[in-house]
């Protein structure tokens, strides 16, 4: 009896490595604390799959009430599958004479997203309702609040930033959020349509308008004195010099 190989009904190819573009723009913070003398923050942030391939934003200097500006793009070159999965956002105060002071911390699994642009072969726009198809009950780590200031499609949310509290180092202590869009781009698209990281051209999709409330040069010593150092340490000079 002769016996004959049947076609398979399932294509067992393995699918072979593909190339995309992680583009994570860094819009503004909120609720971050003070951690110079004067009452202020020289703010920046840092992005990374890994550590040793980082990116950072520029510097919100003497950032006073905790709502820094950036629109930042980081543009990562990635390969799928990879076994780094996971996105780190560190919040950082520069210093000029010592080491930078960190802030806090949060870790975001794209897990998830890779594995459905990987088997798509398709960019992936992290949106609200994407969000809630893919994350709902599954991930808490990666439970975030979308921002309320979109009227159409969400694609902007809040990640919560994370330290160790000194006192207690069991418990994780509050540091701010940062505003961010995640995008997942195939080769063929970042090529049709590249963008500049930071601010630099092109810029689009989304477009990134320049920063607001940064230090503006005055003559005025007052104007300058008032951007320089924190509400309260304005109110202790007054009383010093009254």
């Amino acid at each position: 009896m002769c016996i004959r190989d049947s076609p398979s009904p399932y294509d067992i190819t393995r699918h072979p490595n593909e190339e995309f573009e992680l583009r994570v723009v860094v819009w503004r913070t909120k609720e971050v604390g003070f951690f110079d003398p004067e009452g202020v923050t020289d703010l920046f942030i840092k992005g990374f799959l890994d550590p040793n391939e980082f990116q950072h934003t520029d510097t919100h200097l003497r950032c006073s009430d905790g709502n820094g500006s950036f629109n930042w793009r980081m543009v990562f070159p990635i390969t799928l599958p990879r076994d780094q999965q996971s996105l780190t956002l560190q919040m950082w105060d520069f210093d000029v004479f010592s080491f930078n002071d960190f802030i806090g911390s949060c870790t975001i699994n794209l897990q998830q997203l890779f594995r459905v642009a990987f088997d798509n072969s398709k960019t992936i726009h992290w949106n609200e309702k994407y969000h809630k198809l893919m994350f709902a009950g599954a991930d808490a780590h990666n439970s975030f609040a979308f921002d309320d200031d979109e009227n159409k499609v969400k694609t902007k949310f809040w990640v919560p930033m994370k330290s160790r509290d000194p006192d207690n180092p069991d418990q994780l202590k509050d540091q701010g959020s940062i505003l961010v869009t995640i995008d997942i781009v195939t080769k063929e698209e970042a090529l049709a349509n590249p963008v500049g990281k930071g601010r630099e051209e092109p810029n689009h999709n989304p477009h990134l308008p320049p920063t607001t409330g940064r230090i503006k040069w005055s003559w005025n010593p007052y104007t300058l004195l008032t951007q320089l150092v924190g509400e309260e340490y304005r109110k202790k000079l007054c009383c010093f010099l009254c």
